[in-house]
């Protein structure tokens, strides 16, 4: 009886599977491309540069896994988008698993013109953009190298502008980022990304001596000028963003945008300026920057040792230190008058290590500022609130509500303190 129960059960088990199989290969052609579109379910492998290019831009590659082999990759301008490296739809770049060294993508040789897109009827303006550009649908960048020879300027290494999609989700893991200008750029850019969400994962990366001007910047994250109601939500997991002129910064220039972080455990240490975070942000006197918010979060990340060295951004008076949060912010050499209200920060710092940074304070908290002796702004009801909880509350700190005064007191920058 019992053997005759093993052989039944077996015979139901293997009906089951050949009626799945059979179900599936009757799908409907939609059903079999959208299983397609998922990057890990078809691998194309590449040895050399010209390989590398071809699978890139090729279209019948959307949806694919790009598995480069060991070496070293230099970019040339003779290849599909002046030699950048732009991702298609859900397509995925892998290199060595446990090795990012292995596979070195090295940028020096690309000329500044492959930076700058030409313009179009939804872009008529020039815009600069970084080595690998991402953001049509599910992308993803692990194991591998960026590099640039830090003499030559270019913008980015890794940017998302490319605003294919309504929603881009983007992962960035195990990579090492050097010699660019800003390392990582996560951004929504120009009025054709209005709406538009990005969700971002940022993980096990070392991102440093990223000091090429003019922004000398780890990882950027930010929702620029003519953009509206676009929202970037990131989670950061064990990075080390180091030898930085700024380590991390954040900011909106734009109408009624957000941006979302969470940090865990990540060493942000040894750059010009640690943490930056603007509510708002005037870029151009023309443009107001009103109803923008950012939210942080970390959990266990070190912010220390960020003492001036590399220099930080030069058109930022404030200048080196551990943390800087604004709720607006007006930089030179912007003229005025410039409009900017109804923006937030909200932050907070859960057995965060703030020390040994530049400064008489690790953490400097205003409501509102304008480094901008010529600006006149319109400003109020900008805010900017931290809370800091067990060992971050030990950090030396200071807020102050509005620089230059408001008359009418609704800037405000607030610091809680829980043991």
């Amino acid at each position: 009886m019992l053997l005759t129960s093993i052989v039944s059960t077996i015979i139901s088990s293997c009906k089951k599977e050949i009626e799945k199989i059979t179900q599936q290969e009757n799908e409907p052609a939609s059903t079999s491309t959208n299983r397609n579109a998922n990057p890990s379910s078809r691998r194309v492998y590449v040895s050399n540069v010209d390989e590398l290019y071809a699978a890139i831009n090729n279209a019948d590659n959307k949806g694919a896994t790009i598995v480069v082999a060991p070496g070293t990759y230099l970019l040339n301008a003779s290849h599909p988008n002046a030699g950048r490296l732009e991702l298609l739809n859900n397509m995925s770049l892998q290199g060595q698993p446990g090795h990012p060294e292995a596979v070195v993508i090295d940028a020096s040789q690309l000329p500044n013109s492959s930076f700058t897109l030409p313009t179009t009827p939804a872009y008529p303006f020039t815009r600069r953009t970084g080595v690998v550009r991402m953001g049509d649908g599910d992308n993803a960048i692990e194991w591998i190298t960026l590099t640039n020879d830090p003499i030559h300027r270019i913008r980015s290494l890794i940017q998302t502008d490319i605003a294919a999609t309504p929603l881009a989700q983007i992962k960035i893991a195990h990579c090492n980022l050097f010699g660019s200008s800003i390392g990582i750029n996560i951004i929504n850019s120009g009025a054709f990304t209005s709406g538009r969400i990005i969700d971002a994962m940022v993980e096990d990366n070392e991102v440093n001596g990223n000091i090429v001007q003019p922004f000398k910047t780890g990882i950027q994250i930010q929702n620029t000028q003519d953009v509206s109601d676009a929202i970037i939500r990131v989670v950061f997991r064990r990075n080390y963003i180091h030898g930085n002129g700024n380590g991390l910064v954040a900011l909106n220039s734009a109408f009624h945008c957000n941006i979302s972080i969470k940090s865990y455990d990540d060493h942000i240490e040894e750059n010009g300026n640690g943490i930056s975070l603007d509510g708002g942000y005037i870029e151009n006197a023309t443009r107001p920057s009103i109803n923008n918010s950012i939210s942080f979060e970390a959990h266990g990340t070190s912010i220390r040792n960020n003492a001036g060295t590399p220099p930080p951004f030069d058109g930022d008076p404030l200048g080196a230190g551990g943390i800087l949060i604004r709720g607006a912010d007006i930089l030179p050499p912007t003229a005025g008058p410039v409009t900017i209200n109804n923006n937030k920060v909200t932050a907070s710092f859960w057995g965060c290590r703030i020390e040994n940074n530049a400064g008489d304070f690790n953490l400097r908290v205003f409501g509102a500022y304008s480094g901008s002796a010529s600006a006149n702004p319109i400003w109020g009801n900008n805010t900017a609130v931290v809370s800091l909880y067990g060992i971050s509350a030990q950090t030396s700190a200071v807020a102050i509500n509005s620089l230059p005064s408001e008359s009418a007191g609704t800037n405000t920058a607030t610091i809680n303190k829980s043991n």
